[in-house]
């Protein structure tokens, strides 16, 4: 009798752990987003003085992007900075 191998795919991740990693992917995407169309905008407009609030905005959504695919596929360290990056926004 042969076992069948142990796949990841998207039928064995619960529920919660969707809902939690989409959130995770959608919030870091919107701050990526704004802070991507500011820095355009204020070098359209000449504006330079807010780029390095942006240029902070971009270095926090990115590492929400990044962990929550993590933990939606599952990983070690998806679940780990996942969970500090809510604790801190928690905080």
């Amino acid at each position: 009798m042969e076992k069948e191998p142990i796949s990841s795919s998207s039928q064995d991740i619960p529920m919660q752990i969707k809902i939690l990693s989409w959130f995770g992917i959608i919030f870091g995407s919107m701050y990526l987003l704004y802070s991507i169309v500011n820095i355009i905008l204020s070098f359209l407009d000449r504006t330079q003085g807010d780029v390095g609030n942006n240029i902070l905005i971009l270095l926090y959504g990115l590492p929400v992007v990044i962990f929550s695919t993590g933990f939606m596929n599952k990983q070690k360290w998806g679940w780990i900075g996942y969970t500090a990056i809510l604790g801190i926004i928690v905080l």
